[in-house]
């Protein structure tokens, strides 16, 4: 998806001209869907949804581009990281959040995917039943207008559409799984250390795209309540709805993981046996108490922070939404378009600074003195490997559920002998959709896909390195409990300082303390712009969502 700030500037243009190419085309058919219908409040909800989904997906992929420098940063700073563990047990904690990154990120982005599948089939029904009832109907998976005859282009139109949530749920899926990623090791660190103070004696060694992501899950929850007597397009929209919630949810949750992470410090710090040490290292234990005393916290351009707190306020404000009517029926998939656009450009924009996240995690890793710190980093790489592979896994079966009903329409034509061409999103391509049925439904589709490529590409990202972070607090919070683990009365309070083994250990802990905080900071310089715009959208489109399911209600 060109969000690798490995990859040569070559192919990331390439990728990224490719995907400007196929979901920026279907975005501009959206929008002009969008503005042909605007008398059509029915059309022009149905239109938003999406198209809030693709903005969505851009400013993730943009937000990774502007930030690859950071990025690399952060992945060298988790190399560098996982090289310095100086015990076995530091790196078996980082490993274990690693691993856990793995799990999330492969869980959240299976999920996204599965949502992506349901989301794309929709469409396909008609197409199945038309062969069978002599029918000719013929959906779209949005509203779009390519200013020609939907009907006469129909499969262009679809495949276009399919691609572009593809593309739109990958983008999302890899910066939300490397942002789990990086607060997983940043976890990780935290631990790490905890455990090097307890052994410490004996050691030697995200406002815009917040308002996106409320109007499209509004309107994808009134296309849902409009649908109500219509089960296949109930289902797509309920899907679009789910999808929306699971993303702010991802984010959210793996921003409380990082706090509650970082917040053990205090209490790695409060456990350690600071008697048994000298009366330097109680010093450097008394400053480290009181910058423990303030969390690590992801915040959406300053603006709110990135927590279970913040989810649980804007579930209840969608919740209690109850009179937006049908107008705003397509902001659901228009929000998530824009969502998707955001975090590409998002990514083409901070390429440099993704590098440095990647290189901060190879540095990291390389750091590690401990197998036991090695095995917490990788554990943590683990789980968020799995994360990635269920949101994307979820991600992607979404999108292709929500692609499918267009579809349903062309099979039963042939079989009822009606002609009936339904499209995707309602858009606007200044031309008669009927005989360019094919194009639209084809750019629909690829933008999609583009859309939802876009944003499990960058979700899964952000997913890495949010475990990557969780599992340097890990290592360094097991550090810090294998500070002092043997109790001993021969204890000199005032050694010389090349003698104080204990102040030289807890010398280390307070560097890998700051680095695991640089380390969250520089995720924070990476995601928080991106953040706030898509949150936005997400919140946005669950809002319509939410609504036109109450409506159906």
């Amino acid at each position: 998806m060109g969000q690798w700030p490995y990859q040569s500037p070559r192919t990331k243009y390439i990728i990224l001209v490719a995907i400007a190419l196929f979901a920026g085309t279907q975005v501009i058919a959206k929008i002009c869907a969008t503005l042909t219908y605007f008398d059509d409040i029915e059309i022009l909800l149905e239109s938003l949804a999406p198209l809030f989904t693709d903005i969505m997906a851009a400013i993730k992929l943009a937000n990774s581009v502007v930030k690859t420098k950071e990025m690399k940063r952060l992945i060298n700073r988790i190399r560098v990281d996982f090289a310095s563990c100086s015990t076995d047990d530091e790196l078996k904690i980082l490993k274990q959040y690693a691993e856990d990154g793995r799990r999330f990120t492969i869980m959240y982005g299976g999920f996204l995917y599965s949502i992506m599948i349901i989301f794309m089939i929709a469409p396909m029904k008609p197409l199945i039943l038309n062969t069978i009832n002599g029918t000719d109907e013929r959906p779209f998976v949005h509203h779009t207008e390519y200013f020609v005859d939907p009907q006469n282009y129909y499969y262009p139109i679809i495949v276009h559409s399919y691609v572009t949530v593809l593309v739109c749920v990958t983008t999302v899926v890899t910066m939300d799984t490397m942002f789990m990623i990086l607060v997983q090791h940043a976890c990780g660190l935290f631990s790490a250390l905890g455990h090097q103070l307890r052994y410490l004696v004996e050691d030697e060694n995200l406002m815009i795209e917040a308002g996106i992501t409320v109007i499209g899950m509004s309107a994808s929850g009134l296309q849902a309540v409009t649908y109500v007597n219509e089960t296949a397009k109930f289902l797509q929209q309920l899907l679009f709805s789910y999808a929306h919630l699971l993303h702010l949810f991802f984010e959210c949750v793996n921003g409380q993981r990082l706090i509650n992470h970082s917040e053990r410090m205090y209490e790695y710090l409060l456990n350690l046996k600071w008697y048994q040490t000298s009366f330097r290292t109680r010093k450097v234990v008394s400053i480290m108490l009181i910058r423990s005393q303030l969390p690590c916290v992801l915040t959406a351009a300053s603006m709110f922070d990135i927590s279970m707190e913040t989810f649980s306020t804007l579930y209840a404000t969608l919740s209690s939404y109850n009179d937006i009517n049908v107008v705003m029926e397509d902001m659901a998939s228009l929000m998530s378009d824009t969502a998707g656009v955001i975090k590409l450009v998002n990514s083409a924009l901070t390429t440099k600074e993704m590098r440095e996240l990647l290189a901060r995690v190879q540095l990291d890793y390389a750091s590690l003195a401990t197998d036991d710190e090695l095995k917490i980093m990788q554990e943590f790489a683990e789980n968020g490997r799995k994360m990635t592979i269920m949101y994307s896994g979820v991600f992607f079966v979404l999108m292709m559920l929500f692609m499918i009903p267009p579809l349903k329409p062309m099979f039963f034509n042939n079989l009822n002998g009606t002609n009936e061409r339904v499209f995707i999103h309602h858009t606007e391509y200044f031309v008669d959709p009927l005989d360019y049925f094919y194009p639209i439904m084809l750019h629909s589709y690829i933008t999609i896909f583009i859309v939802v490529c876009s944003i499990v590409a960058m979700d899964t990202m952000f997913v890495v390195l949010v475990q990557h972070a969780c599992g340097l607090f890990t290592t360094l919070g097991y550090r810090l409990c294998h500070i002092t683990e043997n109790d001993t009365l021969l204890i000199d309070i005032n050694p010389s300082r090349r003698n104080d083994k204990s102040f030289e250990n807890i010398s280390l802990c307070v560097h890998k303390h700051q680095e695991a905080i640089e380390f969250v900071e520089l995720i924070q310089s990476y995601y928080s712009t991106s953040f706030f715009l898509h949150v936005g959208l997400n919140v946005m489109g669950l809002s319509i969502t939410g609504e036109i399911k109450i409506e159906i209600k």
